[in-house]
């Protein structure tokens, strides 16, 4: 399964993914630009994970909901970027 979840400040990224996705995945929240916070939202993802998973979280920098899910001890979260133009 792939799991997908974001904060407010990953919204609308989180939705452009999801429709661009060539697979079908499961959106754990947030689902409105409303402030939430980041670590629910990793918690969230984090627990519903099992070995034969995938989670996908998704924050305005990517710092916070990588250290809330790294807490987990069987989530190993690395923040990627994308810095190409085009």
């Amino acid at each position: 399964m792939l799991y997908i979840a974001s904060n407010h400040g990953g919204y609308s990224m989180k939705n452009e993914i999801i429709e661009r996705l060539p697979i079908e995945c499961t959106d754990l929240g947030c689902y409105s630009t409303d402030k939430c916070d980041y670590p629910n939202i990793a918690n969230i993802l984090c627990e519903r994970i099992t070995d034969n998973d995938i989670g996908i979280l998704i924050c305005g920098s990517g710092i916070g909901i990588t250290i809330a899910a790294n807490r987990h001890k069987h989530i190993r979260c690395a923040l990627c970027l994308c810095l190409f133009n085009g």
